[in-house]
């Protein structure tokens, strides 16, 4: 209690500059309402100026002047999550740290090392809340533009391009407008939607981060960038789709411009799935050699979601080996999941490991971990039996038994298991 109480007293004297930190990303709130509110008025200017010279037998779209409110509110989120895990969520970090400290009953870590002790200040979230505040932006004025047009009606404004005057085939290629073709807005629409997909997701991953004490600035970062990967994804699937298209099939393009905006917002959400795909798709251009080593993703582990393998990724950890050679100690301190569930993941992986492709066969025949097929070990007669139910050479299970008998690594995970009391 000393201990917490000193650190407690030391932060004190630095309270003015921690406060001076938040007004900072208080100014960089303002700024962004500010070109929010500088985007409505121009709009209206806009919208005033096209109605005075709209003529009847010619529709031109105009903005709204809700379109900067709407990006400012929408834009102003992150900058106020930054604020609020500054503010609030960060100074319970240092108690929570303290508590697992005494748990585990060691001195031997460091807070100050291991970047869980609250060194984060609002200068450190200026530049990455500016980094995706501005691709934000970007995608917002592509979404809320023309009175949100690529939002609500997309798949028509692809179509649209069919009966437009002056963009015809045949029409010299120096004289074509390009920002009238079907494959410009196809692509417009393709990374505004992406983007609102990327958007929706970061929603979610800076509120589960921000709830659980994980919200440093490299996230914000990741957010940025996944939002420039998905739209260049979403972008590229595009082409790849339309690849395949024809001037004779027009039943066919017709129903992708009607599908491009939701095939794209999934995009947004599952880049990596998109990706995969049109590997796929590609055939034997990209496929692996045969001798390559199992690439074994984290996927193959019970209870990993998107949001918990973008956080190991954060570590570098992005597949089963990976994991199961990481330090505990590590993935405790430096990630907020639970000792039960970290522990659960890399006994997992430890057999993943081991078994790799066959181990649905050993989890289908009740061995979940590599603490299950240790106690199974010891008895002859169950030994045979999972053999027989996982369809498996017994002797194969044998080796890997034996192979993981004397593992220290595999020893000092069930002795952590136990301490931590969390069987």
């Amino acid at each position: 209690m000393t201990e917490i109480s000193a650190a407690v007293n030391e932060s004190t004297p630095q309270s003015k500059s921690k406060f001076t930190n938040i007004r900072a990303l208080l100014i960089l709130v303002a700024i962004i309402v500010g070109l929010s509110i500088y985007v409505a008025v121009e709009t209206a200017k806009l919208n005033s100026a096209v109605q005075s010279t709209q003529t009847n037998d010619k529709k031109v779209y105009a903005g709204h002047w809700m379109e900067g409110p709407a990006i400012a509110i929408l834009l102003i989120f992150m900058p106020l999550t930054a604020v609020s895990y500054l503010h609030f969520r960060l100074p319970k970090k240092k108690d929570e740290f303290a508590a697992l400290k005494t748990l585990l009953c060691t001195d031997k870590i460091d807070a100050h090392s291991l970047l869980i002790s609250g060194d984060e200040q609002g200068d450190d979230y200026l530049l990455p809340i500016f980094f995706v505040s501005f691709f934000s932006f970007l995608g917002f004025y592509i979404l809320f533009a023309n009175n949100a047009l690529v939002l609500f009606n997309g798949a028509d404004w692809i179509a649209a391009v069919k009966t437009s005057s002056g963009i015809n085939t045949t029409d010299d290629i120096n004289n074509l407008d390009f920002s009238n073709t079907e494959g410009y807005r196809r692509g417009v629409v393709s990374i505004g939607m992406a983007f609102l997909g990327a958007y929706i997701w970061s929603l979610q991953y800076v509120f589960r981060r921000m709830m659980t004490l994980d919200l440093p600035p490299g996230a914000y970062y990741s957010i940025g960038g996944r939002m420039v990967y998905s739209a260049f994804v979403a972008l590229v699937l595009q082409h790849f789709l339309y690849s395949f298209s024809s001037a004779e099939s027009s039943e066919y393009n017709e129903m992708l411009n009607r599908q491009i905006m939701t095939v794209s917002f999934f995009v947004g959400i599952f880049p990596d799935r998109a990706l995969a795909w049109m590997k796929d798709g590609l055939g034997r251009i990209f496929a692996e050699k045969s001798d390559a080593a199992a690439s074994l993703p984290l996927e193959m582990l019970e209870g990993i979601s998107g949001f918990h393998k973008a956080r190991l990724g954060d570590l570098g950890i992005d597949n089963v080996q990976n994991l199961a050679q990481s330090s505990l100690m590590e993935l405790i301190l430096k990630t907020p999941f639970e000792p039960r569930v970290i522990i659960d993941w890399m006994a997992q992986a430890r057999l993943c490991l081991e078994f790799k492709d066959k181990t649905k066969y050993i989890r289908g025949a009740g061995v979940r971990t590599i603490f299950d097929l240790q106690e199974i070990a010891e008895d002859e007669t169950l030994l045979k039996q999972l053999a027989i139910n996982a369809e498996l050479e017994e002797s194969y299970i044998r080796t890997v038994c034996k192979a993981n008998e004397d593992e220290d690594s595999i020893k000092n995970l069930r002795d952590a298991y136990n301490k931590l009391n969390v069987i």
